[in-house]
């Protein structure tokens, strides 16, 4: 991962979590099991444990404008002069969208840049935000119409991934990964950051839906 003091148009942050529920939401045989699963991944080491943790997402508001309204994504936007860099970028967005304060020191570092289809530079921040209540979150109603965990072994799935050929002028121009879960696709940027996110998690056993190595593919979405 890169520093923090890179030029970009825009900046997003990929949060990690550990999903909690409300007291009010689950009883005492969920919070027992809870518990259990985590012994469990105490004693497999600290490998295992990460496989306990979950990816934070929002949903993009129906209400906005534009082609991705609606779209899954991470919380992030283009950068403001006043932010001064990429990270403060990432980190007031969150908070704006959120209601979330992630603080500098929960940030794990920058991932490599993307640029997407229009030129705009986007810079991904990976933070940890550690124990979370999904429901809890109040999220702007104008930005943010859905806050949603998924677990890293739910995305890790190789029945949850896929890929997306795009064509140009007759020809296939470029493939793209994209993640199927809970009814919904991941696709374009988001799911570039995604791929790279658990490429770096997981270098060891995170296989990509298409495979440099081989040429290989998972399936097609």
């Amino acid at each position: 991962m890169e520093g923090r003091c890179r030029k970009a148009g825009a900046a997003v942050l990929v949060p990690l979590c550990r999903e909690e529920r409300g007291k009010e939401e689950g009883g005492k045989e969920e919070e027992e099991e809870e518990m259990a699963e985590e012994e469990r991944g105490k004693e497999k080491g600290g490998r295992e444990e990460s496989w306990n943790a979950a990816v934070l997402f929002t949903r993009r508001s129906s209400s906005l404008g534009g082609r991705h309204r609606g779209d899954v994504c991470f919380p992030g936007g283009m950068a403001e002069e006043f932010d001064g860099d990429p990270l403060r970028t990432a980190l007031r967005e969150t908070e704006e969208e959120l209601g979330v304060t992630v603080r500098e020191g929960q940030v794990w570092g920058a991932l490599d840049p993307i640029t997407d289809r229009t030129g705009l530079m986007i810079i991904p921040f990976l933070a940890n935000l550690g124990p979370i209540d999904v429901a809890s979150i109040k999220a702007n109603p104008r930005e943010v119409e859905e806050v949603f965990a998924v677990a890293l072994s739910e995305l890790c799935a190789p029945e949850n991934r896929g890929y997306t050929r795009y064509g140009e002028r007759g020809r296939w121009a470029y493939t793209l990964p994209v993640f199927s879960v809970r009814g919904l696709k991941i696709w374009g940027v988001t799911a570039l950051i995604l791929n790279s996110t658990l490429q770096l998690l997981f270098p060891e056993t995170y296989i990509d839906s298409i495979c440099p190595k081989t040429g290989s593919e998972t399936g097609k979405f």
